[in-house]
């Protein structure tokens, strides 16, 4: 499968047979068009937390503060946004979904 070189903003972005689901609640006032968390929870959306990550920003939060990386570990999983699951590895997770026709997408 060839990828175009270039997509243009006039053009919508190609799925390559993905299932996507384009969420917006109408355009509000911030520049994400309102995609706020609690919007995008009750739409619906399911957050899959990666638990190696999670334990490896815990040690460094921990070295930073001089706390104990257990206990970082615990204060974070135990504050987790709504509608949100944690999953061993997250890339394992985001190969699960696309199996089932998921696109992922990364906007940082």
């Amino acid at each position: 499968m060839r990828f175009p070189r270039r997509i243009t903003r006039r053009a919508p972005p190609p799925t390559f047979g993905y299932r996507t689901r384009i969420i917006t609640d109408g355009g509000g006032l911030l520049p994400n068009e309102s995609a706020t968390i609690d919007a995008l929870i009750k739409q619906g959306v399911h957050f899959a937390v990666c638990d190696q990550s999670t334990h490896g920003y815990a040690s460094g939060f921990a070295r930073t503060t001089d706390g104990r990386p257990d206990a970082v570990y615990k204060e974070l999983t135990s504050n987790l946004i709504g509608n949100s699951l944690m999953v061993p590895s997250g890339i394992v997770a985001v190969g699960h979904a696309q199996e089932r026709g998921y696109a992922y997408a990364y906007c940082g």
